[in-house]
């Protein structure tokens, strides 16, 4: 008689035969796992064949023990327990026992050995780094749970929850503990022009500064009076880098000594790590011949270095412990130990207890985020992408909303939607697979898409790389599109005979002529700047410039008579113009009554055949209007008679419109939309537009109301699929767009299998960003970084006081004001020495950290009670935000810079600041070089600038050295001119944080010869880059453009040498007393007298 479970065991071997197949098809190095998945594999054999035993009577008493044990194995095995990969800051504590590291989000502890972690921490922000106190009772940390990061502590055995010790909303960066386990250590940027080091009491309180210049990577001797520090570097990913901002390894010894530096290499030294068992100092460095980040060891003093690990993978964040016998790191995703004492390396294996914080699928509601939307050429109609997703949105009569029909449900990025100009049909990209790809969609049952629910795709296009920005001909015979990013084609409908109608790949933005014969485009010629171009599609013609013109000439589009090609215009200062071509010599002639009289609105699109006169056609452009702004959007009616033009007229991003003869210029929005993109209707009466947030609205131009067209949709969104979508687009954005086709000797597609599992595997956006720069920093290319603004942060009050350290009361004390800010305007009337007792009613307690008292107060008017001479009283005050604070330190640097040379020289130097290189820079650097132009010589200084576009601006001002002109007045002397000119002898000052453009202007200023470079070498971060947003919102940056000399030799990764090396201390930061400034002085005045 067979045995009655028979059934029941073979259910429970095809459940075996399901779990083995799913562990021996893991998918990447750490997917969810036991304790090893090939161990677990093996039971599971095992099981399965003890099973098939027990149809012998024989065995089945043995059989059954058997199975009871592995059984029992199984429930002691966490089943849930995952081997962990992509750890990130490990910590030791004081005697290496224990590491306390980062793991999807949290602090977790594990032995010194490996196995089980536990949890320390739990929230729903990132908790980073970690350092243990001295005694090991509490572990300090970084988080972001606020928006900002701040710093917090725990006991280490986490019997209760963790308390904030920081409340400044600026980036604190936690760097250890004080020796005696008293004071935390950070970094934060407050008051002073750069970074600072600050500490604060475990009992939280007050921060107190430690210096007044940027410190990093604190390090403190035992006897807690001196600590080694690190200055410079690039970013933590960047690998690779050699540059004007190596980092190097400082010693300061408090309270005044100056710092002394330990290691001068080209390399990247840093994280000091100072043993108190060898008294060694330990440190990590790529100064080996691979260049990878190592752990090195030198004396004290820096003598006698010498590498202790050998890893191929760079190595991050390396601690030691309090009794400097172990130092803990993270390799690719990995924790390792080295031991001081038996000089051996070890690969950590932990596992903790897998679970989600977030469920790996949820549903979202959107309201808002359109990334781009297109009008259907009926008007009753519009299509509009949200998360990758295409949506149409029904128009009712009046313009009301109606239906809004979701038409792809996809895991995949669709993008650059555009309507058939006769068909209920879009057109878009897709990176269904795995590359962009173009793909049409129609509705399957029904005439409109928003009453189907079926809809039809196929694709049109298959490429093995990318094809995007599909756009129909206007009878929909043609189709243009995108190849590798910026690769001007053109196919036929059903997609087949491409032909590539621009020899160039720098091809923007693109329109048909209304006969389809012809294109029109724009694309960069000469640095930045685009010029106008047309070319008929049968390739038959090369492409023609007709706007050849310095300015920015962009955004082409043709007029529905075919008679006129309308474009934007802007320059590097700040100005748009609107204008237009005659492409007929006859229109030319035409006065304004023929153009009254004219109305290309009855001619059909069959009527109407493009003819060009070619001869003289840049003379026959035309300005329409001029209004503020920089590379800002336009857009014309469908008749060519109408333009809007977003403008930054009056501060405001708003958009503007103006008839094609440059009448009745109006604003239309008035709300700082910030528009991305819109449409003009046919009647001319609403422009049609996505605000900033990505939210649709139409404008009436009579009355200038907006009006919105409001959804809301429901997608469900799998947080894996949506990390590789945009893991997917962040590469193919470099593949095709980084401006070295040879990715600086990179294989790139290498680069993608080698990070793709390990970037999938991190759970948080922080950690899958941090593999994603990772890959990018493989390039060891500067102008690339990956970025997402979290929700809403906590915002701090500002007050513009240096508060006293040394004073122990109730309140805080006066100790300075910072010139602008709040709290020196006449009515507050505070002075140096003045107690606030109480903010808002509240008092300050002694030792408080005021600063929670004023989260989130920031243009809020705030009630300040203050102690003058024993008197009470209350003034309103109203706090900024902290950057404002900060951009008020740096106006009076610059200030006091200014005063110091005008004192020195007796006046005959003159000193000018540039910030930045923008258009408003370049604006306030015309204003100022007015003030000076009667000064004997000038002092450029651009420390600190991080680039923009404004170096052809400037090079023009200094290089006008010959003057065409002279006026005179009665009685008065000469004045030659030459515009606007400056020619005495200029010095320009540099350092390490000069970036990108920054660098071309003194580069060039050096090769012109108009004067000298003193300073330090720039970083070398030299690519013209632009921003774009990826499917989950994140940042991404893609730089596209190399800069060269004139010998061919590339700005990037090679810095601008000055002329005179000069360095400064680093207690001189945020000095106007500095080498820098006073040698330059020195220089320029022998040049005077020289020239005298």
């Amino acid at each position: 008689m067979p045995y009655q479970g028979k059934n029941k065991i073979n259910r429970d071997w095809k459940r075996i035969e399901e779990i083995k197949k799913n562990c021996s098809q893991r998918d990447g190095p750490s997917k969810v796992q036991n304790f090893d998945s090939n161990k677990m594999v093996a039971v599971l054999y095992l099981l399965d064949k003890l099973l098939l035993l027990l149809y012998i009577p024989s065995m089945k008493n043995i059989i059954t023990l058997t199975l009871v044990f592995f059984i029992t194995l199984l429930l002691n095995t966490p089943i849930n327990a995952g081997e962990v990969w992509g750890a990130r800051f490990p910590a030791p504590s004081p005697d290496g026992s224990k590491i306390s590291f980062s793991y999807y989000g949290d602090i977790w502890v594990v032995d010194a050995g490996g196995g089980r972690a536990e949890r320390l921490t739990v929230s729903d922000g990132y908790e980073s780094k970690s350092f243990w106190s001295p005694n090991g009772k509490w572990v300090a940390f970084e988080t972001d749970r606020w928006g900002n990061d701040d710093i917090c502590v725990i006991p280490s055995g986490g019997s209760f929850p963790p308390k904030r010790l920081t409340y400044y909303s600026t980036y604190d960066a936690l760097y250890g503990w004080t020796p005696d386990g008293r004071y935390i250590l950070f970094g934060s940027h407050r008051h002073n022009l750069r970074w600072s080091l600050y500490k604060i009491h475990l009992n939280g309180e007050l921060p107190e500064q430690i210096t007044t210049f940027s410190a990093g990577n604190i390090c403190f001797l035992p006897e807690g009076k001196k600590f080694y520090y690190v200055r410079g570097g690039a970013a933590w990913w960047r690998r690779k880098y050699r540059g004007g901002a190596d980092s190097d390894i400082w010693l300061k010894t408090l309270p005044d000594g100056k710092s002394e530096r330990i290691t001068d290499s080209p390399a990247r030294d840093g994280y000091p790590m100072y043993s108190s068992f060898d008294k060694k100092l330990y440190f990590l460095s790529n100064r080996g011949e691979e260049l990878v980040n190592n752990i090195w060891r030198m004396n004290p003093d820096g003598s006698l270095q010498e590498q202790v690990t050998f890893e191929e993978e760079d190595i991050h964040f390396p601690e030691i412990s309090w009794d400097g016998r172990l130092i803990v790191y993270e390799a690719f995703g990995c924790l390792y130990t080295y031991n001081v004492f038996s000089d051996e390396k070890k690969r950590l294996n932990v596992t903790i207890t897998e679970d989600y914080k977030e469920n790996p699928y949820y549903f979202k509601t959107f309201t808002k985020d359109v990334s781009e939307f297109v009008l259907s050429p009926d008007e009753k109609e519009i299509a509009f992408i949200v998360h990758g997703e295409i949506f149409v949105m029904e128009f009712k009569k009046d313009n009301e909303t109606g239906k809004v029909v979701r038409i792809t449900y996809t895991p995949y990025l669709e993008k650059h939607i555009s309507w058939h100009p006769e068909k209920e049909m879009l057109i878009y990209s897709s990176m269904k697979d795995g590359d962009m790809d173009i793909y049409t969609i129609e509705p399957e049952t029904e005439k409109r898409f928003y009453d189907d629910l079926v809809f039809e795709i196929k694709k049109t296009l298959n490429t093995d790389g990318t094809a995007k920005k599909p756009f129909f001909s206007p009878d929909g015979e043609k189709i243009v599109y995108f190849r590798n990013n910026r690769e001007l084609y053109v196919m036929d409908k059903n997609g087949e005979n491409s032909i590539k109608l621009c020899p160039d790949n720098d091809v923007l933005w693109i329109d048909w002529s209304p006969d389809s014969k012809w294109l029109t485009f724009s694309r960069t010629t000469l640095g930045w700047r685009e010029d106008i171009f047309f070319v008929p599609v049968d390739g038959t013609k090369e492409p023609l410039n007709i706007s050849n013109h310095p300015n920015d000439d962009y955004k082409p589009m043709w007029s529905a008579d075919g008679r006129r090609i309308a474009f934007a215009s802007r320059n590097a200062t700040g100005d748009i113009w609107m204008k237009y071509v005659f492409l007929h010599k006859e229109d030319e002639e035409k006065d304004e009554e023929y153009w009254k009289k004219e109305e290309p609105d009855s001619l059909k699109e069959e009527d109407i055949t493009v003819t060009i006169d070619f001869e003289d056609i840049e003379e026959r452009i035309h300005t329409v209007t001029k209004v503020s702004g920089y590379y800002y959007y336009v857009a014309q009616s469908p008749d060519g008679k109408q333009f809007a033009i977003y403008s930054q007229t009056q501060d405001k991003h708003d958009i503007w419109t103006v008839d094609w003869r440059g009448k009745e210029l109006k604003r239309v929005t008035k709300n700082d939309v910030h528009p991305k993109q819109f449409f003009v209707s046919k009647d001319k009466k609403k422009i049609y537009y996505l605000s900033g947030e990505g939210r649709i609205y139409n404008a009436e131009i009579a009355t200038a109301k907006s009006i919105p067209h409001s959804f809301n949709v429901e997608i469900e969104i799998d947080r894996a699929q949506e990390k590789e979508q945009v893991l997917n687009e962040a590469w193919w954005a470099l593949q095709d767009g980084f401006y070295d086709s040879d990715f600086h000797e990179v294989d790139w597609k290498a680069m993608y299998h080698k990070y793709k599992d390990f970037a999938l595997h991190m759970r948080t956006i922080r950690g899958f960003h941090s593999v994603i720069a990772m890959m990018i920093g493989e390039l060891n290319a500067s102008h690339l970084g990956i970025w997402k603004r979290g929700g809403k942060r906590e915002t701090t009050g500002a007050l513009g006081i240096i508060y006293d350290t040394e004073y122990r009361e109730d309140g805080l004390r006066v100790k300075d004001i910072i010139p602008d800010a709040p709290a020196s305007e006449e009515k507050v009337g505070i002075q140096k020495g003045d107690i606030i007792t109480h903010i808002n009613g509240k008092k300050i307690e002694k030792g408080e950290n005021f600063y929670v008292l004023l989260r989130n107060k920031n243009d809020k008017d705030v009630m300040l009670t203050l102690l003058e001479d024993g008197k009470k009283r209350d003034v309103r005050i109203k706090p900024k935000d902290p950057w404002s604070i900060l951009r008020l330190v740096r106006k009076n640097w610059i200030k006091s810079n200014k005063e110091f040379v005008h004192k020195t020289t007796n006046g005959r130097i003159g000193y000018l600041y540039i910030a930045s290189m923008g258009g408003g820079n370049l604006r306030e650097f015309k204003k100022d070089l007015y003030k000076e132009m009667d000064k004997d010589g000038l002092i450029i200084d651009i420390r600190y600038n991080g680039g923009g576009h404004i170096h052809d601006e400037l090079l023009t001002i200094l290089r006008r050295t010959a003057p065409y002109a002279f006026s005179i007045s009665r009685d008065g002397e000469k004045q030659y001119s030459s515009h606007f000119r400056y020619d005495k002898p200029t010095i320009v000052i540099i350092n390490e944080n000069c970036y990108s453009d920054a660098e071309i202007f003194p580069a060039a200023f050096k090769e012109l010869k108009l004067g000298k470079l003193i300073g330090m070498p720039t970083f070398g971060a030299v690519i013209g880059t632009n921003n774009i947003t990826l499917l989950d919102g994140s940042g991404f940056r893609v730089p596209g453009t190399g800069w060269y000399r004139l010998g061919g030799k590339s700005l990037e990764n090679i810095p601008v040498e000055p002329d005179i090396y000069v360095e400064n201390t680093p207690e001189m930061d945020g000095s106007s007393t500095d080498n820098q400034l006073t040698r330059a002085i020195e220089v320029l005045l022998e040049e005077i007298e020289v020239g005298e």
